[in-house]
């Protein structure tokens, strides 16, 4: 299961580009992981932390008795944390970590870069200890998908084009509900979905803008021409335009014993 992203954190505007994702999202999954019940003195486990808002989230939550695990396969952004949270350089795959060991599991736009996602799946839910909590939340293109034609959706049909050359899989988000339900492993259910839409020159279409910089600099955006990158740069930074991002599928659950199935009561 080893992987890599296609938008790497070793990109010399991979901080930039992580801020605004932070910015645009963070507001909805902070609120949602706060609804799992995150229990003072817990242990949590933040794969693919990125630059770390969650884990300093989560740290919190937790207080000084508690510990955050924050795992990436590139930690270079991973600092200035709080000292109940521990970095771990790593493939979620390799790390090592021991069976039913988290109260809480989180990840956030990483999954889609996995190719053998549905392990991946399990070896996650796998360190989730009976009755502990997981939110997995997945990105996916339906709401520039709706813009058609239009300009914003041609650009950005080209920029997830660029992602799913390298792999991504920018539609996983439809796939998470039913995958988590087909493993058997988890009880109560829940599933949400945001659609971020963001203003020119915010930090949601920086988000897009700075995503789509990093696809370009890896090579040509399919059937985008250079005329429409040129008026979508210029309009994705002017206040008063709004404009529809990637929607965020956040599926939460209960860890099931290993006997037990939520088929089977």
């Amino acid at each position: 299961m080893s992987y890599e992203y296609a938008l790497s954190n070793v990109w010399e505007k991979a901080s930039e580009r992580l801020s605004t994702l932070e910015a645009t999202y963070d507001r909805t999954s902070f609120p949602r992981l706060d609804t799992l019940g995150i229990p003072l003195g817990g242990r949590c486990l933040e794969v693919g932390a990125g630059a770390g808002s969650v884990a300093r989230h989560l740290a919190d939550r937790v207080g000084p008795a508690g510990s955050v695990v924050a795992t990436d396969i590139d930690v270079s952004l991973l600092t200035d944390l709080p000292p109940n949270v521990e970095v771990v350089e790593a493939d979620i795959s390799t790390a090592g970590f021991a069976a039913e060991t988290f109260d809480v599991v989180h990840t956030r736009l990483v999954l889609n870069h996995v190719p053998a996602r549905v392990a991946a799946l399990r070896t996650l839910l796998g360190l989730v200890k009976v009755g502990g909590r997981v939110l997995l939340e997945e990105g996916d293109v339906f709401p520039t998908d709706a813009a058609g034609n239009e300009l914003h959706g041609r650009v950005l049909a080209g920029l997830w084009a660029g992602l799913g050359a390298r792999g991504a899989d920018v539609r996983f988000g439809r796939e998470l509900p039913r995958l988590l339900t087909e493993t058997g492993m988890l009880d109560d259910i829940d599933v949400t979905c945001v659609v971020p839409v963001s203003e020119g020159g915010s930090p949601g279409a920086g988000f897009l803008l700075g995503s789509l910089t990093q696809v370009e600099e890896l090579g040509p955006l399919t059937d985008v021409g250079d005329d429409d990158l040129r008026l979508w740069k210029q309009l994705i930074a002017t206040p008063g335009r709004w404009f529809p991002g990637l929607g965020l599928y956040q599926v939460s659950g209960c860890r099931l014993a290993s006997s037990r199935s939520r088929h089977s009561r």
